[in-house]
């Protein structure tokens, strides 16, 4: 007997509700999307907050996949991991500082001494928020680097992808073929 494919916890929605069904048509075919059209409301505030830190941010574009890489990687999101290893690829980050993320903020920073100055200290925030530590002291640092937008925005872009990562992992959500990350 041949291995079944992996499936969500729950079945995608062989139907979306019709709130969920008009938004969903304007988006990538991404599994995600589809497990969250069972709620349009959760949908649609997903996707307003996820299109403005993605695309209407100030953040350096390799600094915020960086740092969403490592947040995927602290919370075990494959998914997550897989997606924005994908853009970061696609922004033209070193393969090594990918390759580094899972070690953390020395070992991504070491990979490539290109990269933007607050990296190391966002790798830290990250780290710190994931786990529900204090993280005073490193935002404060952060405060040398960034302006206070981009603080607002990463701190955000962190919490969103912890948020992102948790859903992914407790709804088992499939991933997609690496095919469905070329229409991105």
């Amino acid at each position: 007997m041949l291995p079944q494919p992996p499936m969500a916890r729950i079945p995608y929605p062989p139907t979306p509700p019709e709130d969920s069904a008009a938004l969903l048509r304007k988006l990538p075919d991404l599994n995600i999307f589809k497990m969250l059209s069972w709620s349009p409301p959760a949908l649609d505030g997903f996707v307003r907050m996820g299109s403005g830190l993605l695309y209407k941010g100030c953040l350096d574009p390799v600094l915020r996949e960086i740092v969403i890489v490592r947040v995927g990687h602290l919370c075990g999101s494959e998914y997550e991991v897989r997606q924005h290893e994908h853009t970061l690829r696609a922004l033209g980050a070193h393969p090594d500082v990918v390759a580094a993320i899972p070690a953390g903020a020395d070992a991504v920073t070491s990979a490539d001494d290109s990269l933007h100055a607050a990296t190391g200290r966002a790798l830290e925030l990250a780290d710190l928020m994931v786990s529900g530590q204090e993280c005073a002291e490193v935002a404060q640092a952060l405060r040398d680097a960034l302006d206070e937008r981009a603080l607002v925005e990463l701190t955000v872009t962190i919490g969103y992808y912890l948020m992102v990562s948790r859903v992914l992992t407790t709804l088992d959500v499939d991933i997609e073929d690496e095919d469905a990350f070329l229409n991105l």
